[in-house]
């Protein structure tokens, strides 16, 4: 028995890590990532090598020593997850994501990564809201490069409704609402 533990203890992997704090939004490069030796089994379910992070934009906030997974970074499985946990009347769609330009946009860096939101517009004939997508999950705020203020979200929405967004934001000012948990200050 003590053989068999002894084994199990020797054997390790190389993991990739984040060499310092990331922040959310940030582009990841080689000089952001270190390796670290671990004994076997401890990285994350499908944790990520170097190749796979270079390039990728930070989901969340990562701070040093955290290993990668396919959820720590925008793309198709951390949209899915949003849109999975967050689908509403039971549709079942791919999600995707969506830059959005907010009608204030100096409101956007009161927004938060994981933030659930309806995406409102001002009905044209009234002025009174109208709610044009309901359960999308805030990815991040983008910068503009000048002011250094964030001008714009990206949502994950179920793919029928990133489609509506999208198309309405071009012609429309749009706004957004939390709705979720922040929102009810629920746990």
């Amino acid at each position: 028995m003590a053989a068999l533990a002894s084994a199990i203890s020797q054997k390790s992997e190389t993991v990739t890590v984040a060499a310092h704090d990331i922040i959310a939004g940030h582009k990841i490069t080689a000089a952001d990532l270190t390796t670290r030796t671990q004994p076997a089994g401890l990285a994350p379910e499908g944790h990520l090598d170097k190749d796979a992070i270079v390039g990728k934009i930070a989901a969340h906030g990562l701070t040093t020593g955290d290993t990668f997974s396919p959820l720590n970074v925008l793309g198709e499985d951390l949209t899915n997850t949003f849109v999975t946990i967050n689908t509403i009347n039971d549709r079942s769609e791919p999600g995707n994501m969506v830059p959005l330009p907010l009608a204030d946009p100096a409101l956007a860096p009161l927004l938060q990564h994981g933030d659930v939101v309806s995406v409102v517009v001002a009905d044209e004939n009234t002025s009174e809201p109208r709610v044009i997508s309901a359960g999308g999950t805030i990815i991040s705020t983008t910068e503009s490069t000048a002011g250094k203020n964030a001008t714009a979200v990206l949502i994950a929405l179920p793919e029928s409704d990133a489609r509506k967004v999208a198309a309405i934001s071009m012609y429309t000012p749009v706004a957004v609402v939390v709705t979720g948990a922040r929102a009810h200050n629920d746990p």
